[in-house]
């Protein structure tokens, strides 16, 4: 038990200093390269995507789960840890070889700009890092060890922002290819440091050497191809979607600049924004997930309906604030952080959607838990199909408002897909009142108190505006937690040690 919050503790404290550090690299990186330079970086990022899934999708996994079994069945893991990591290294050699060769061809017919050729060339470095390192962050997950994972992040973090803002200053003037050339050179290198940090963790760990042998593998490759083959499907439908919105955008507007200028300012800028919060539920996630897929297992529907439940209203009481701050507060951090108005209006145009955003991501993680992979991937695969669809239809005509409307409609939709599916799989009902009313209650009245505040003094700065509004949101947190917050907390540490005794 006390393991357990120790673990929630260092994985939330982390996970906000990891998304500030982000934050701060993000904005930095903006005022170095404008939106036009944040649209080529994202563009960048969705081959790239692409890639990782094929460098790690599902060694992670396959890692933690015969770890845990090996050692359930009192057997050394080291020998199929080291078998998985030369299943890393080869998945990792032929992703990076792929994107080098492909680089060019892939930057000009694919995301139309010479430009993201050096970056996509530059990036391929890192991924057989990431594919080994992917598999000692999955034993150490099934040995409940989060700091060699933490450390590795932190210092991977650190060494990025310093690389790449030392290379930005020397290579700007170059031109944009060549300043994304120096953020993905940076990326590269990090990458292999943190996957050097976990290999002595490992060592540390497992000091005598154990040969890898052959005798598990088709058990490995029984868990590593599906996830392989979900991954990389989804992982190409969302770059094929990020790829065609530029093209789209570009036929409304007449003008590719300011096409990837609006990608880059919603995408690469008011996005990592909107996600911030979910640090505060990511830790949750991880560490809730064993228990209810422990519960589910032992056909408990007692306490799997009592983690969900919790869970559900705190993710509810979470999102529900962090959209109405950012509906509030969207212009005004949007031009502190990015001195882009337009950031500030897609953060507004954003903020009703993140209640959605964060409860399908969530919930994609309690069906993963209750064993529903084929439904989530399948959700995923009907959204990412019609999103394309929608981009191809509608941006040309309507621009991105268009876009803006589609994502609406697309997280409303999967949302309730994943909802519906964990109620059938878990065997519960909707609980309208303490998921969803309660907290926009709460969220109104704190609003209302903002707003108030606001008209009686008047502040005339941005970073006024920004205090005065914040001061009067904070009235959101009280009235949450005693209304219902306070105890969902105090009954998801009784559930984790019920599941714990059951």
């Amino acid at each position: 038990m006390e393991r357990y919050f120790k673990n929630a503790l260092l994985l939330t404290v982390s996970g906000m200093i990891l998304r500030a550090l982000g934050m701060v690299f993000r904005v930095a990186l903006a005022a170095r390269l404008g939106s036009q330079g944040m649209g080529l970086y994202q563009l960048v990022l969705t081959v790239y995507n692409v890639s990782i899934s094929l460098a790690t999708a599902g060694l992670s996994v396959a890692a933690a789960g015969m770890t845990a079994k090996m050692e359930n069945q009192e057997e050394s893991a080291g020998p199929v840890v080291g078998r998985i990591a030369w299943f890393g290294l080869g998945l990792g050699l032929l992703a990076g070889i792929l994107q080098l060769a492909l680089a060019k061809p892939a930057a000009v017919y694919w995301l139309g700009d010479p430009q993201a050729a050096l970056p996509l060339a530059l990036l391929a470095l890192s991924l057989p890092f990431m594919g080994m390192a992917a598999v000692w962050r999955g034993y150490f997950l099934a040995r409940r060890a989060v700091a060699p994972n933490i450390f590795s992040q932190m210092t991977e973090q650190m060494i990025r922002l310093g690389l790449v803002f030392f290379l930005l200053e020397r290579v700007l003037p170059l031109g944009l290819g060549a300043a994304c050339g120096a953020v993905m050179a940076g990326t590269a290198l990090s990458e292999g440091v943190s996957c050097g940090i976990m290999y002595l963790c490992y060592r540390r760990d497992r000091p005598i050497r154990e040969k890898a042998t052959r005798r598990h593998d088709r058990e490995i490759w029984k868990i590593i191809l599906p996830l392989q083959g979900d991954r990389c499907l989804s992982s190409a439908l969302h770059a094929a979607e990020n790829a065609l919105v530029p093209i789209c955008l570009t036929l409304y507007l007449g003008d590719r600049t300011l096409a990837v200028s609006q990608y880059g300012a919603l995408r690469g800028m008011a996005m990592p924004v909107v996600l911030f919060p979910f640090s505060f539920l990511a830790a949750l996630s991880t560490l809730l997930l064993p228990e209810i897929t422990a519960a589910y297992t032992r056909r408990h529907y007692g306490t799997i309906r009592r983690l969900i439940g919790r869970t559900m209203v705190l993710t509810g009481s979470i999102s529900i604030l962090a959209g109405g701050v950012c509906t509030l507060c969207g212009r005004q951090a949007g031009e502190i952080l990015y001195g882009d108005s337009q950031v500030g209006l897609y953060l507004m145009a954003l903020g009703p959607m993140v209640p959605f955003m964060y409860l399908e991501g969530m919930i994609d993680g309690i069906l993963n838990g209750l064993g529903e992979q084929a439904a989530g991937f399948r959700y995923s695969l009907i959204d990412s199909i019609l999103r394309i669809i929608c981009v191809a239809v509608f941006l040309p005509r309507y621009g991105m408002e268009g876009f803006l409307v589609m994502m609406a409609v697309s997280n409303c939709m999967t949302c309730y897909l994943n909802v519906h599916r964990m109620l059938v799989v878990a065997r519960m009902k909707m609980e309208w009142w303490p998921w969803i009313f309660r907290p926009l209650l709460c969220l109104g009245a704190a609003l209302g108190a903002a707003v108030v505040l606001g008209r009686q003094l008047q502040p005339t700065t941005l970073w006024g505006q920004l205090l005065v509004y914040g001061a009067g949101c904070s009235l959101y947190l009280p009235l949450a937690w005693v209304t219902g917050l306070g105890k969902a907390v105090g009954e998801i540490k009784k559930s984790k040690k019920s599941a714990k005794t059951a």
